[in-house]
């Protein structure tokens, strides 16, 4: 993180993104490193790393993750989603198998629907409750 001056306010060495880019969501950043498979919550005024979880795909990401009804979306590249806690604690809260091989495209948000393309279609999960 850079302060206005152009100065480093922090530095995080962990599991850093290759491709993805990091999701921001009230005082938290979510940073996925996609071809290890971890993704890490971190404290985005103090850098500290605050949990770290151990993807559980056989298959890497390109996506970026995405943030949205207080959970974080991933999409791998077998077309499977995972779905985390946002927050301070990140835990797992489920996994849909859309089963579309080469996924690579960011999942988006609209009124509480998740779009998410896929190689051959265009999806839409609902997240209303």
């Amino acid at each position: 993180a850079l302060k206005p001056d152009g100065s480093r306010q922090w530095e995080y060495e962990g599991y850093v993104p290759d491709v993805c880019t990091p999701a921001y969501h009230r005082g938290m950043l979510y940073v996925l490193d996609g071809v290890k498979r971890y993704l890490t919550g971190i404290d985005a005024k103090s850098g500290q790393e605050v949990w770290q979880e151990k993807i559980p795909s056989q298959k890497g990401f390109f996506a970026s993750p995405l943030v949205a009804d207080g959970k974080i979306y991933l999409l791998n590249l077998a077309g499977d989603v995972f779905i985390y806690e946002a927050g301070r604690k990140g835990a797992l809260l489920g996994q849909v198998e859309m089963g579309a091989d080469n996924s690579a495209a960011s999942i988006i948000a609209l009124d509480r629907d998740l779009y998410i393309r896929l190689p051959d279609k265009l999806a839409c999960l609902s997240v209303r409750q």
